[in-house]
């Protein structure tokens, strides 16, 4: 039989786990608005679950901020570029330091690529993270078969190429987006990442009128 005082030991041990530092900051940054979560300063060691918990967090934030930005036609401003890196720099870390980084943090990842390349300031900038978009996809598809995440980041990343590119090097980069979207219309979900169904389709009108206007059905 347990004594009360060894019973109340033990209680204040729980109590005290569970208002540990890296709880309380998370339970904080959940609850606050996209700009404070994304301009956390997480100085924790990554290693740690609850830490790697709340880079996810910020990560998402910065993620979210540089989406609505570009949405709003504002991805030139410094705030995009800036949320965009924020949002590669945190996923990178996490996936870098973290035994447990998830399928949604590589994604995450993907995304901020895609993000960083189009609020780039430079061409040379843009295609240097396209190039590391197209890599990186492709090494998730093969990795994670079934998901529609690396297909669909390799096709845009291959539009993407097309796009800035023009003769029969445009219309091949415009072959391979068409190969990957077909492999990305036949994949799944990723876990706690939003579904690719309606990026997938709107990548696809892109790419049949940009084919179109550089002569590549021709």
């Amino acid at each position: 039989m347990i004594r009360p005082g060894v019973f109340l030991a033990i209680a204040l041990a729980v109590l005290a786990a569970c208002d540990a530092p890296g709880v309380r900051s998370l339970d904080k940054l959940q609850t606050a608005d996209a700009e404070t979560q994304a301009a956390a300063a997480i100085a924790c060691e990554m290693s740690d679950a609850a830490c790697a918990k709340q880079a996810r967090v910020k990560a998402r934030a910065c993620l979210q901020l540089a989406q609505e930005a570009v949405g709003r036609a504002e991805a030139a401003t410094p705030a995009a570029r800036n949320n965009a890196a924020c949002a590669l720099d945190t996923y990178g870390a996490i996936i870098s330091a973290s035994g447990a980084a998830t399928a949604a943090d590589f994604v995450g990842q993907l995304e901020a690529l895609r993000l960083g390349r189009d609020t780039a300031t430079s061409d040379s900038r843009a295609r240097a993270l396209n190039k590391s978009l197209a890599r990186t996809a492709s090494s998730y598809a093969e990795h994670v078969p079934g998901e529609a995440a690396g297909p669909y980041y390799a096709a845009d990343s291959a539009y993407w190429t097309g796009a800035d590119s023009s003769g029969v090097a445009a219309c091949s980069a415009f072959g391979t987006a068409r190969d990957w979207l077909e492999v990305a219309g036949q994949g799944g979900a990723t876990k706690d990442f939003p579904p690719f169904s309606g990026s997938v389709r709107a990548l696809g009108v892109q790419l049949e009128r940009s084919s179109a206007l550089k002569g590549c059905d021709a």
